[in-house]
């Protein structure tokens, strides 16, 4: 027997989900952001380098230059790239291509995991939270935790049939990265390796893939609005699309995508003895964020 309301509930999220193959042919009203909060393309800032670390020394002789670099890196804003950084491309590549597999296939086989309810642990959700949203972002995403994998595995899609494999290998190799800078940032701020690790509790890994399907106006709204990263570090693969931007001395600043390279932003948690920062997303990409 099927629930009528059941049927019913699945055929409202179908319709408002952004990767339905119909909601983004046109921004509807619901996307459209305020004049004076409208992303502004001719005022971002491209010929800012962000600091790029590279991690192939951080476990060798050299450790304290690549610490110091790390360092750096949080004091000038908390915002870098690494690279070399011991995740190998084809799991990274494995990751994308399934990403992008589970918002391509049949919104049928999505939507059964659609929830509004931010708390849902594993859920399909679109902008950030409908019920609250005054303006929509162009957005669906998908989030579950990931650590550690064989408990929260099989609660994960079971479509695409590769997914809870190869999102499987992703977490535990984000996770080594993950313990890997909490130690060297723990260094930086002059405390033992261990220090931020055990000063977080129980260790948390969420991994949050975003979908922003093509625009057919993009000075009307925002993949994600200006936000700042509730956690303690985000760990995201870009994918070739330049679209994350970070308010910077009262400036947007692209975020130019590096092949293989991680972007690490120091969430809300990590801001001090830093600073906040603001960052947002104006692109049609896939981005994984793991925190």
């Amino acid at each position: 027997m099927i629930s009528t309301a059941h049927v019913g509930s699945n055929l409202n999220a179908v319709d408002k989900l952004m990767s339905n193959g119909q909601n983004h042919l046109h921004v509807q009203d619901k996307y459209v952001f305020p004049p004076g909060e409208r992303p502004d393309m001719s005022q971002v800032c491209h010929s800012y380098t962000f600091p790029v670390i590279d991690l192939k020394d951080l476990d060798g002789p050299h450790r304290v230059k690549v610490v110091n670099e790390i360092k750096r890196a949080c004091e000038e804003g908390g915002f870098f790239q690494i690279i070399n950084h011991g995740v190998p491309e084809t799991v990274m590549k494995s990751m994308m291509d399934i990403a992008k597999e589970f918002f391509e296939m049949p919104v049928e086989d999505r939507v059964c995991l659609y929830s509004e309810d931010p708390l849902q642990v594993v859920r399909v959700s679109t902008s950030f939270n409908v019920n609250k949203d005054i303006f929509f972002n162009w957005r669906d995403s998908l989030r579950h935790p990931c650590h550690p994998v064989e408990e929260f595995i099989n609660s994960w899609p079971q479509k695409s049939a590769l997914y809870r494999e190869i999102a499987g290998k992703y977490a535990k190799e984000i996770r080594v990265l993950v313990l890997k800078l909490l130690a060297a940032i723990s260094e930086a701020l002059g405390q033992d390796s261990d220090y931020l690790n055990e000063n977080f509790g129980k260790p948390s890994l969420v991994l949050s893939i975003n979908y922003y399907p093509a625009c057919p106006n993009l000075d009307l709204t925002f993949g994600v609005a200006p936000h700042s990263d509730p956690r303690g570090i985000t760990f995201l693969m870009q994918g070739d699309v330049s679209g994350l931007q970070e308010l910077k001395d009262g400036k947007w600043v692209a975020v130019e995508p590096i092949p293989n390279a991680f972007v690490v932003n120091l969430g809300d948690q990590l801001q001090h003895p830093w600073w906040m920062r603001s960052i947002r997303l104006y692109t049609e990409d896939i981005n994984l964020k793991n925190t």
